[in-house]
């Protein structure tokens, strides 16, 4: 991601600074407090040296084949190619056709999924490269699955899978240039994107004007508007990633405020990323001297956090739309590299995820330099993969209710997923309220691979804290019945099985009757082999012990004194 710093210093004159002090100074000012103690000292003993190499990008091999060029319509790159694709089995996909042409990949009766790209203007951007992302996972991403197809399962399990590419307009050297387009036309002349000609090997920028058409989002809520506008379905989710979750928010907005049926009933947010006018990481810095614009007012400040945070509020309450946070790299849960937004958490489910599993170094996570874009992608494909698995067990649980609802929040939906149903997340959300938005799970274990089945999650605060802390209606919120302390059992460390534990109740009951039957029966034989002892020793049984054997086992009264032996024996 971060290719800025090696760009401009292959001509530093001799008179100028040299490169590693210019790098250190750039470096440097954006994080005055990433570091504590060691870290600290750490971070300041770096050198440009070291970190040149760490922020380089490989180059991308081309892939402007005429084979993968002929996968997307209008003339892609060179020509704009904005809009809406939709995607069926095997990485299959279509441009989404308007008015009543319909995609051979969607149905209307069907729920229906839309994801958002983020920023493409890494390393030289997408157009140069032809690179679009698909289903297709990358080796990157899915280490040792490279080709994993994500959406087949969604596909299988009967849902339109829809792609929204806006790469053309966000292929911008500085992000925040490409996060302003979302909003406004800055310039009031047009939106710029950029074409390129993979024959001749050309770059031209070039200026996107329609009548009212001020944003891309006004392009989307269009474009969304015509592949959909017959959508009878049950359910659609739009899911962002990085700057293309601004893009998800706003589009559904705007489609609720036109009463449009494609409008979302569920927000996934993945790595939401608010940037930050200063932040040289993403190579504005360079553009601000260009330009000569290096005042503050250069970029969006907290205009994005905010607007988002706001419109998710909105959308909650007036139009019943829950939204689910997830974050897995520092770029959105450090303020040194953009804006946190912890207005948007109180508003939605947070899961913070620690993809591991992206790095080589040993350098600690939150600093990973090298893996930064593997962190911020990694997300995607562990929400996408989620989809078939049952969500993560929490391990945080201090104990099992007695009394809980089969269809209970905590028990169906203990962390938040893609396969969590709607009503489970609202449940969570509304917790979430009544906590002051401090709730969030965070990844405790499964961080060494993508593979989401070995997850597991402590939740913040949990029950037992919650109840503790005197906000136990909160924990109602997921159907979980507030007991007395003095009625809490322990639970068995291992998440979810800590509230399926409650179901072997049943069955410990049942147990317990069998063992009073088993004790039944012994006694029964216990009392017939001591009387047939008895009786062979003509010693007999007396008529009181007679009626208390049969009185215990329950059998109908025999005077065994005055049967034969044999018949005691058959007996």
């Amino acid at each position: 991601l971060p290719t800025h710093l090696h760009t401009d210093f292959s001509n530093t004159s001799a008179n100028s600074p040299s490169p590693h002090a210019n790098c250190r100074l750039i470096f440097f000012q954006q994080l005055p407090v990433m570091g504590r103690g060691p870290k600290r000292s750490a971070l300041r003993s770096l050198s440009c040296r070291h970190l040149l190499p760490l922020l380089a990008v490989t180059p991308v091999q081309s892939a402007c084949t005429a084979e993968w060029l002929a996968r997307f319509s209008g003339g892609w790159p060179n020509d704009l190619d904005v809009g809406l694709y939709w995607f069926g089995a095997n990485d299959s996909h279509e441009k989404a056709k308007d008015g009543d042409r319909r995609s051979n990949f969607y149905d209307p009766t069907k729920p229906t999924l839309i994801f958002f790209h983020g920023w493409s203007g890494q390393g030289d951007g997408w157009a140069t490269s032809c690179t679009r992302v698909t289903t297709s996972c990358t080796e990157e991403l899915c280490p040792g699955a490279s080709g994993l197809m994500l959406m087949d399962k969604w596909v299988t399990a009967g849902w339109n899978v829809g792609f929204f590419y806006w790469d053309q307009f966000s292929d911008e050297s500085c992000i925040r240039d490409a996060e302003q387009k979302i909003y406004f036309d800055r310039d009031g002349n047009g939106i710029r994107w950029k074409s390129y000609d993979p024959y001749q090997h050309t770059v031209a920028w070039r200026d996107h004007i329609e009548e009212d058409i001020y944003s891309v989002s006004d392009i989307c809520a269009r474009e969304m508007g015509r592949a959909m506008k017959d959508y009878k379905g049950l359910e659609v989710r739009f899911v962002g990633h990085s700057i293309g979750a601004q893009l998800a928010v706003r589009c559904a907005a705007q489609l609720h405020r036109a009463e449009h049926p494609a409008a979302p009933a569920r927000l996934a947010l993945l790595e939401p990323y608010f940037s930050k006018h200063h932040l040289g990481l993403f190579r504005c810095l360079g553009e601000d001297l260009a330009k000569e614009r290096m005042s503050t007012e250069s970029g969006l400040e907290d205009y994005a956090a905010v607007q988002t945070a706001d419109t998710v509020e909105h959308l909650l309450h007036h139009k019943g739309v829950v939204t689910e946070v997830y974050k897995s790299s520092a770029l959105t849960e450090v303020s040194e590299f953009g804006e946190v937004n912890s207005a948007l958490d109180k508003y939605a489910t947070l899961v913070e995820y620690q993809p591991n599993w992206c790095s080589s170094l040993t350098m600690w996570a939150e600093l990973d330099l090298a893996h930064f874009k593997c962190r911020h992608d990694a997300i995607v494909p562990v929400y996408f993969m989620g989809f078939a698995q049952a969500p993560r067990p929490i391990s945080s649980l201090r104990f099992v209710p007695q009394t809980v609802s089969k269809r209970s929040t905590v028990l169906l939906c203990p962390t938040p997923s893609a396969s969590c149903w709607d009503e489970h997340l609202a449940s969570w959300i509304r917790r979430q309220q009544l906590l002051s938005g401090h709730q969030k799970w965070t990844q405790i274990a499964g961080m060494e691979t993508v593979d989401p089945m070995d997850d597991e999650f402590k939740l913040s605060p949990d029950i037992e804290e919650t109840e503790v802390a005197g906000a136990g209606a909160a924990n109602q919120e997921i159907e979980v019945e507030t007991l007395p302390r003095s009625m809490r059992r322990p639970g068995v460390t291992g998440g979810l099985i800590e509230v399926i534990g409650m179901h072997l109740i049943p069955l410990t009951l049942g147990a317990g009757v069998a063992v009073v039957i088993l004790m039944v029966l012994l006694i029964k034989q216990s009392c017939e082999t001591e009387v047939d002892e008895d009786a062979e020793s003509d010693s007999g049984l007396n008529g009181d012990d007679n009626e208390e054997c049969s009185s215990l086992v329950g059998a109908r009264e025999i005077d065994l004194k005055r049967r034969p032996s044999s018949a005691r024996k058959n007996a």
